[in-house]
């Protein structure tokens, strides 16, 4: 099987500009199950072979996840709130 790249075996542009919009994916997961990405295998196999490509893991450092949240918390957004009664569920 091909490596799942945009154009199924070159890696290119297109895959540049999603690695990080599938980074966001990787932290929205963390917060609540939105089913974006939900019944689209070919989609995630994508996915997962950006995360795995080390130019696009090498693209931020070790704490982008966290760094990422704190963003989100600071928005005072719908996903901030649900960030937080997630963290509050989790301490209780």
């Amino acid at each position: 099987m091909a490596v799942p790249w945009f154009d199924a075996g070159r890696f290119s542009l297109v895959d540049t500009v999603y690695g990080p919009v599938f980074r966001y994916f990787d932290v929205f997961d963390r917060i609540g199950d939105f089913g974006i990405l939900a019944g689209k295998p070919k989609l995630e196999r994508w996915r997962q072979s950006l995360s795995e490509r080390r130019s696009v893991r090498d693209a931020v450092s070790d704490d982008y996840p966290a760094r990422l949240m704190q963003f989100l918390l600071a928005r005072a957004s719908y996903l901030s709130r649900l960030i937080s009664a997630e963290s509050a569920m989790i301490a209780a």
